[in-house]
């Protein structure tokens, strides 16, 4: 069985190709000149940062669960400081180029994020351990009984 790092890896490799494959369809539809020529540095830069970060959380979760918190709440914070400094960056210095790169870059950041999340809710049981624990007794355990 592979590890659960190489698992996202694959995962996320196979949904970066998926996605560039959709964004060079869809620029070959549009006319020339309307992509921003640092759209494949915003795959790079958004492939490079979620595997980074899951790795990272990866190490946290093996420290248990106030590490976890602690450790996603920062590694959250930082991700989403470095995106924002680079976004800004960016726009600052090349005005001309702002909607070409602006757009494509905050959906990239949306598909990452709903990558993230999705995966780890359904792929990845460790980080489940962390993000619902249902009491044994009282109303919202019969909840999740019933719910499954």
């Amino acid at each position: 069985m592979r590890s659960p790092f190489v698992q996202f890896l694959f995962g996320l490799s196979v949904y970066t190709g998926i996605l560039v494959l959709i964004t060079v369809a869809v620029y070959l539809l549009l006319p020339a000149g309307s992509a921003s020529r640092a759209l494949p540095f915003q795959f790079v830069l958004f492939y490079a940062v979620t595997l980074m970060v899951h790795y990272l959380l990866l190490k946290a979760s093996e420290k248990g669960a106030g590490s976890f918190v602690t450790r996603f709440m920062m590694v959250s914070f930082l991700k989403l400081l470095l995106y924002i400094i680079v976004l800004v960056a960016y726009l600052y210095l090349n005005k001309s180029d702002a909607m070409r790169f602006a757009i494509p870059y905050l959906s990239l950041y949306i598909l990452y994020s709903v990558f993230c999340i999705l995966y780890s809710t359904f792929c990845i049981p460790i980080f489940n351990h962390f993000l619902v624990q249902v009491p044994e007794s009282g109303p919202i355990a019969l909840l999740a009984e019933r719910w499954g």
